[in-house]
C-alpha cells in the first residue's frame, strides 16, 4: 500500500460492495463530519470515557465500524453533535 492518506485529508471507507475514497478537508473555517475520540481530544479536549458515556446517553451522535463477526472495531463521533452538546451547556437556564 505504500502510499498513506493523512487522517486530516482524506479517510478511506470499506464496504462490501467494494472500496470508496471519501475526502474531507480540516481547516480553521471547516470541521470533517465524524471523528474519533483522539480526534475529538484534539479539537475539544473531551476523554474518551467521557465521549462513551455522552454517546450512550444519547447525548451525542457515534456511530461503530466493525467487520462482521468481529468485536473491536472503531467508533467516530459526530463532531457537529459534539458541538451542539457544547452549546446547549452556555445556554441560560431558568
Amino acid at each position: 500500500m505504500g502510499n498513506q492518506l493523512e487522517p486530516t485529508s482524506a479517510r478511506q471507507i470499506f464496504s462490501a460492495e467494494g472500496n470508496h475514497e471519501v475526502t474531507f478537508g480540516v481547516g480553521a473555517s471547516s470541521l470533517c463530519e465524524y471523528g474519533g475520540y483522539k480526534r475529538v481530544r484534539e479539537i475539544f479536549d473531551l476523554s474518551r470515557t467521557l465521549l462513551w458515556r455522552l454517546a450512550r446517553e444519547g447525548k451525542i451522535t457515534s456511530v461503530s465500524i466493525r467487520e462482521r463477526n468481529r468485536l473491536k472495531g472503531r467508533r467516530l463521533y459526530r463532531l457537529s453533535s459534539i458541538s451542539r452538546y457544547l452549546q446547549s451547556l452556555e445556554a441560560p437556564q431558568a
